[in-house]
């Protein structure tokens, strides 16, 4: 139940800091093991005066004294869909 709690509570971080600089969009997780998360979304990024770039994204979180920390991240640039 804790572990649910800090995925939620950090799920909900992770969206706050990201929207601050772009549209996100399919946010989802999944529990890999104890302590360890994927997490997936699409991201628009619309930059001044230019078309819009679309990326899916990928991070591994791993629960660790006390704190979640990404332990692995890609990015992929995709057409709009």
């Amino acid at each position: 139940m804790v572990l649910q709690l800090c995925i939620i509570a950090s799920q909900q971080l992770i969206i706050n800091q990201l929207r601050a600089f772009q549209e996100i969009t399919e946010f989802k997780t999944l529990v890999l093991a104890t302590g360890v998360i994927l997490v997936t979304y699409h991201i628009v990024r619309h930059l001044s005066g230019e078309q819009p770039v679309h990326s899916l994204r990928s991070s591994i979180w791993k629960f660790n004294n006390d704190r979640w920390k990404i332990i692995f991240h890609q990015g992929t640039l995709v057409r709009e869909s």
